[in-house]
């Protein structure tokens, strides 16, 4: 395919339609209308809009013969922001040059669709089509100033673009921290040798133009060096779990409450609680992200990726009902929370088509979990969180992380016992080896707790149990509403938790992988295997098993280990 006539295929494109609906923010509209009281007489009025405040598009050196492919694609933003008469600017940059810096006119453009082959023909001269290598001054393409000074002020409502040559454009750490709000909804275009390419969101990456450079380095947690010097240097984790008190409030009794009320009547559903914002979970996906703003003021996102199944046609559900529902609700918008609250079941029943299309058992089986301990003050572990991570340290993920704290009475009278539990679950053999397999992933959390205090973590953990039991989600039995207290001072107080499903004892993965646990065992944290009381997933103290022992009362059901059982 010739570069000049390179574009997207039409899924891609649809699907670049479908997430820039999707995602688009609440703005302000600023327009000539007819005035409410004496026809026939204008001012300029203002309201709020769907649509993006400016468009800011980048293009890398040497991409200056792609214009039908930045056409299509500044095309495809341009109607979408048209659909509301929006005013806004363009703002257009070429980055890759030898100063490290970026390249733009200073000044922007006018937005509308009669003016895209206007950005195109700029965008591409200001990129050019020379290829040829040039030494980088500086590592990073941003600072975030044009060569002439002129700031660029990037906001959460703008929509930006990247056109790259391919993936390996990188941020820098600086670079992300001016651009992390819109960069959870923007844009990659990756102009590959035969095809175009396409990502959307936030890219975990840092930025490196220069082909032979040397990368910047991640100033976090998951750098190699650091994990080198692990025990002598000390990590403070993000420990940004939680509500902020008015956010609680508005879903205990406020302006949210009738989406706590459909979660709890609803066992299909799950909230859980992230740093002010809660995502509510069906069948291990994200039905709904509520994200406090400000006070009494919200976002809420379903993720767009639900509407592309095929499958929607059948069920006669307009993607274009979703979209349209309210992005941002403040405290007077009951109708817009009802509206919400009314279209549960045609969330659900989007998500169950892509779900036919795309199966994800193990997140399902988490949600299960979750269910069968949280909604039984019986068992001895309460989920705290499913599918967490840590945004510096990010060693630590792990599918459920509970608290244990024992069911019996003299136990729940006693907050000072509670121990951390992270919980691993692996549905099928499959799942257990490779990059992101069971021993792997304990290794490299075994290395993290050297420089983190597990306690800081359990603390985390506790917090978001006491919230979740204020909101009705998790039946514990607290005595007098006092939350438990966290106790992790050696490697026993803290448990990782193996819930393995259908292993088929034929498959030599298993036995393969719990050797290689047995030969090198962690040495902050006790691995337990789970089983079930019979059947079901309630965990029990009495259900945990150590490695050694599991080895040697299960051989027959995971099927040969190499060596001898200690």
């Amino acid at each position: 395919m010739k570069r000049g006539y390179m574009k997207l295929n039409n899924e891609q494109a649809s699907n670049l339609r479908t997430y820039l609906m999707s995602n688009r923010p609440c703005v302000t509209r600023q327009d000539e209308r007819e005035s409410l009281r004496n026809e026939g007489e204008t001012g300029d009025g203002d309201w709020d809009a769907s649509g993006y405040r400016s468009v800011v598009a980048f293009i890398q050196r040497g991409l200056g013969d792609h214009a039908e492919l930045v056409r299509q694609v500044l095309g495809i933003a341009a109607k979408i922001q048209d659909e509301n008469r929006l005013k806004y600017p363009v703002l257009l940059f070429s980055f890759g040059w030898d100063d490290g810096m970026l390249h733009g006119m200073g000044r922007s453009l006018s937005g509308g669709l009669n003016r895209c082959d206007g950005w195109v023909k700029e965008l591409c001269e200001q990129a050019s089509t020379d290829t040829g290598h040039v030494p980088q001054k500086h590592p990073s393409p941003f600072p975030p100033v044009a060569p002439q000074g002129v700031p660029l002020k990037v906001l959460g409502e703008d929509l930006i673009i990247f056109f790259c040559r391919d993936r390996n454009v990188r941020m820098t750490e600086d670079a992300r921290a001016r651009y992390a709000k819109p960069l959870k909804h923007a844009v990659w275009i990756f102009c590959e040798p035969n095809k175009a390419d396409m990502a959307l969101g936030v890219r975990e990456a840092t930025m490196n133009t220069q082909a032979n450079a040397t990368q910047v380095k991640e100033t976090t947690c998951s750098e190699p060096e650091r994990q080198s010097q692990a025990g002598t240097a000390s990590c403070t984790l993000n420990c940004s779990r939680g509500l902020e008190s008015k956010f609680t409030a508005d879903l205990t009794g406020g302006i949210l409450n009738p989406l706590l009320e459909a979660v709890k009547a609803d066992h299909t559903l799950s909230l859980n609680i992230r740093a002010n914002c809660v995502n509510i979970y069906y069948r291990g996906g994200s039905l709904l992200k509520i994200t406090g703003l400000s006070p009494h003021r919200y976002r809420f996102a379903f993720d767009g990726k639900y509407l592309n199944s095929t499958g929607l046609a059948r069920l006669g559900i307009s993607p274009q009902d979703i979209v349209s529902l309210p992005r941002k609700i403040t405290v007077k918008d009951v109708e817009g929370v009802g509206s919400w609250v009314r279209h549960i079941p045609v969330l659900q029943a989007v998500m169950n088509v892509w779900f036919g299309e795309h199966p994800h058992l193990e997140r399902e089986f988490q949600q299960v979990v979750e269910r069968m301990n949280n909604r039984n003050p019986s068992t001895d572990y309460f989920i705290s969180d499913i599918e967490y991570t840590n945004t510096v340290c990010r060693e630590l993920r792990a599918d459920l992380m509970a608290l244990k704290w024992p069911s019996t009475a003299a136990e729940r009278k006693h907050f000072g016992g509670v121990t951390l539990a992270i919980i691993e679950m692996k549905h099928g053999d499959g799942a257990l080896s490779g990059g992101s397999g069971l021993v792997d992933h304990i290794q490299a959390l075994d290395n993290r707790l050297e420089s983190i205090s597990a306690s800081q973590l359990g603390q985390e953990m506790v917090a978001v149990f006491n919230q979740r039991v204020v909101m009705g989600l998790i039946k514990s039995n607290m005595i007098d509403g006092i939350p438990p207290r966290i106790q992790s001072g050696a490697k026993e107080d803290v448990e990782y938790i193996i819930l393995l499903s259908d292993h088929n004892p034929a498959s030599s993965i298993l036995p393969r992988e719990l050797a290689r646990l047995r030969d090198a065992p962690p040495r902050h944290f006790t691995i337990k295997i789970a089983l079930a009381t019979f059947s079901g997933y309630g965990l029990f103290e009495e259900g945990m098993y150590t490695l050694d022992d599991f080895l040697s009362l299960f051989g027959k059901q995971i099927g040969p280990v190499i060596g001898k059982v200690r």
